[in-house]
């Protein structure tokens, strides 16, 4: 009989948003899944319970946020994957907010990846490197130093248009099994 598993996530943080006096943002930190005993760990708060053997599938998707304080050159989100995949995703590709791409068609309210590909759909930024090309590096966290991904997720870098400025960004993300 396969183990049950819980969801959990840690508690969201408050920061202000660059321009805004009284604007507050909450972001909440990546996701955890643990096997027994079926407890989240000090600092996460369960989310929800999974009966043994039914977390598998052939794709998954999820949040990413990332925040940077003024003095941060950058910014890093990571991304770990409910279960490991059969291989690391082929590509990692960025969908810009408000743009479509050929490869990766979801939408950051319905995030898709074809099989192989690594899918960002971009909800929200503030003072983000105004170039989106030099906006976000990911690394392979199973290989310091290698772009990409592993088959149990990714670290995003971003990056600040402005020094000196806080600096923000949200969305969404998809992956298939190759």
């Amino acid at each position: 009989m396969a183990q049950a598993e819980v969801i959990c996530m840690k508690n969201s943080q408050s920061f202000s948003v660059a321009g805004k006096p009284r604007a507050r943002v909450n972001i909440r930190t990546p996701l955890l899944f643990t096997t027994a005993p079926a407890r989240c760990p000090l600092g996460y708060t369960s989310l929800a319970d999974i009966p043994g053997g039914e977390l598998s599938a052939d794709s998954y998707s999820g949040g990413w946020s990332l925040a940077g304080a003024p003095s941060q050159a950058s910014a890093v989100a990571m991304v770990s994957f409910p279960k490991p995949l059969a291989a690391a995703p082929t590509q990692v590709i960025f969908v810009q907010a408000g743009r479509t791409d050929t490869t990766c068609t979801g939408t950051v309210e319905n995030p898709t990846a074809p099989l192989g590909v690594l899918c960002f759909y971009e909800g929200f930024t503030t003072n983000m490197a105004s170039t989106f090309s030099a906006r976000y590096v990911t690394f392979n966290p199973a290989r310091a130093g290698d772009a990409g991904a592993s088959k149990y997720g990714t670290a995003v870098y971003g990056y600040p248009a402005s020094a000196g400025l806080s600096y923000y960004a949200w969305g969404t993300w998809a992956v298939s099994q190759p």
